[in-house]
Protein backbone atom coordinates (compact mmCIF):
# COMPACT_ATOMS: atom_id res chain seq x y z
CA UNK A 1 0.00 0.00 0.00
CA UNK A 2 2.54 2.48 1.00
CA UNK A 3 5.80 1.44 -0.97
CA UNK A 4 5.18 4.76 -4.13
CA UNK A 5 4.37 6.92 -0.69
CA UNK A 6 7.96 5.55 0.88
CA UNK A 7 9.99 5.48 -2.22
CA UNK A 8 10.32 9.14 -2.58
CA UNK A 9 11.80 9.45 0.57
CA UNK A 10 15.32 9.97 0.54
CA UNK A 11 17.59 10.80 3.61
CA UNK A 12 18.58 9.97 6.76
CA UNK A 13 16.03 10.92 8.16
CA UNK A 14 12.62 9.82 7.06
CA UNK A 15 10.06 10.26 10.18
CA UNK A 16 6.67 11.32 10.25
CA UNK A 17 7.95 13.94 13.09
CA UNK A 18 10.65 15.32 10.53
CA UNK A 19 8.23 15.93 7.77
CA UNK A 20 5.68 17.38 10.46
CA UNK A 21 8.48 19.32 11.50
CA UNK A 22 9.48 20.94 8.65
CA UNK A 23 5.72 21.61 7.41
CA UNK A 24 5.36 19.19 4.71
CA UNK A 25 1.94 16.64 5.23
CA UNK A 26 3.04 12.93 4.37
CA UNK A 27 0.65 10.56 2.64
CA UNK A 28 0.28 9.13 5.85
CA UNK A 29 -0.92 12.02 7.32
CA UNK A 30 -3.13 12.54 4.68
CA UNK A 31 -4.91 9.03 5.03
CA UNK A 32 -4.77 9.44 9.04
CA UNK A 33 -6.91 12.86 8.53
CA UNK A 34 -9.37 11.55 5.65
CA UNK A 35 -9.62 8.44 7.92
CA UNK A 36 -10.68 10.68 10.90
CA UNK A 37 -12.40 13.15 9.19
CA UNK A 38 -10.08 16.25 10.17
CA UNK A 39 -8.03 18.69 8.64
CA UNK A 40 -4.23 17.08 7.55
CA UNK A 41 -2.67 19.95 9.03
CA UNK A 42 -4.06 18.98 12.97
CA UNK A 43 -2.31 16.37 11.77
CA UNK A 44 0.86 17.43 10.82
CA UNK A 45 0.35 19.66 13.37
CA UNK A 46 -0.17 17.58 16.72
CA UNK A 47 2.64 15.54 14.75
CA UNK A 48 5.08 18.29 15.30
CA UNK A 49 3.94 19.08 18.90
CA UNK A 50 4.50 15.23 19.93
CA UNK A 51 0.88 14.69 20.48
CA UNK A 52 0.02 12.32 17.98
CA UNK A 53 2.09 9.27 16.05
CA UNK A 54 1.38 7.73 12.88
CA UNK A 55 3.50 3.81 14.30
CA UNK A 56 4.49 3.58 10.11
CA UNK A 57 8.23 2.19 9.65
CA UNK A 58 8.97 2.94 5.87
CA UNK A 59 10.31 -0.95 6.19
CA UNK A 60 6.92 -2.54 6.38
CA UNK A 61 4.85 -0.82 3.48
CA UNK A 62 2.27 -2.90 4.06
CA UNK A 63 0.71 -1.41 6.78
CA UNK A 64 -2.76 0.78 6.70
CA UNK A 65 -1.33 3.61 8.37
CA UNK A 66 -3.23 5.11 11.88
CA UNK A 67 -3.17 7.91 13.64
CA UNK A 68 -2.99 7.36 17.78
CA UNK A 69 -3.21 10.56 19.79
CA UNK A 70 -5.10 13.41 21.57
CA UNK A 71 -7.25 14.65 18.76
CA UNK A 72 -8.33 11.15 17.76
CA UNK A 73 -10.47 8.40 18.00
CA UNK A 74 -7.48 6.35 19.36
CA UNK A 75 -5.78 7.44 22.51
CA UNK A 76 -2.81 5.74 23.38
CA UNK A 77 -2.45 5.84 27.92
CA UNK A 78 0.77 3.67 29.46
CA UNK A 79 2.05 3.64 33.15
CA UNK A 80 5.28 2.29 32.44
CA UNK A 81 7.55 1.88 35.52
CA UNK A 82 7.54 1.46 39.01
CA UNK A 83 5.33 3.60 41.47
CA UNK A 84 6.89 5.32 44.70
CA UNK A 85 3.57 3.78 46.17
CA UNK A 86 4.04 -0.09 45.28
CA UNK A 87 6.15 -0.82 42.05
CA UNK A 88 7.89 -3.32 44.40
CA UNK A 89 7.74 -7.04 43.04
CA UNK A 90 7.72 -8.97 46.42
CA UNK A 91 9.80 -11.09 47.63
CA UNK A 92 8.12 -13.87 48.35
CA UNK A 93 7.25 -14.59 44.50
CA UNK A 94 10.87 -15.07 43.69
CA UNK A 95 11.06 -18.62 45.69
CA UNK A 96 13.83 -17.56 48.14
CA UNK A 97 16.15 -15.61 47.56
CA UNK A 98 16.68 -13.68 44.61
CA UNK A 99 20.70 -13.42 44.95
CA UNK A 100 22.28 -16.92 44.11
CA UNK A 101 25.69 -17.73 43.57
CA UNK A 102 27.07 -20.75 42.42
CA UNK A 103 28.09 -21.91 46.44
CA UNK A 104 24.34 -20.94 47.53
CA UNK A 105 22.37 -18.12 48.54
CA UNK A 106 24.26 -15.37 49.75
CA UNK A 107 23.46 -13.65 53.01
Amino acid sequence: MRTQWVSKRTGATVTQMHYARKGIITEEMLFVAQREKIDPEVIRSEIARGRLIIPANVNHTNLEPMGIGIALSCKGNANIGSSAGGGAVPRASFGSSPCRSSTGPTR
